[in-house]
């Protein structure tokens, strides 16, 4: 999975869940859909999409699509890596 892949499936992920149209600005601090259930629910379709597995620790960071990313490039299964 490249770079526009990862983006294009974020952005989907995150548009679903909130249920409205989102851009590479999206973070929790500005949206007021991104609340605590929109959150594990983002983060546990993250994983299902994209192969990547938070830990307990990774939860509270993931406050916006930039920090979603970088997850996701350092973490993402080898084969899934752009």
């Amino acid at each position: 999975m490249d770079e526009a892949q990862m983006t294009a499936a974020l952005l989907d992920v995150l548009g679903t869940v909130l249920r409205h149209a989102v851009d590479r600005n999206a973070n929790r601090a500005s949206d007021a859909s991104w609340d605590s259930i929109a959150h594990m629910q983002i983060l546990f379709a993250v994983e299902e999409r994209l192969g990547v597995r938070f830990s307990e620790q990774d939860i509270p960071g993931m406050q916006s699509f930039d920090q979603l990313l970088a997850f996701v490039r350092t973490h993402a299964p080898a084969e899934a890596q752009p």
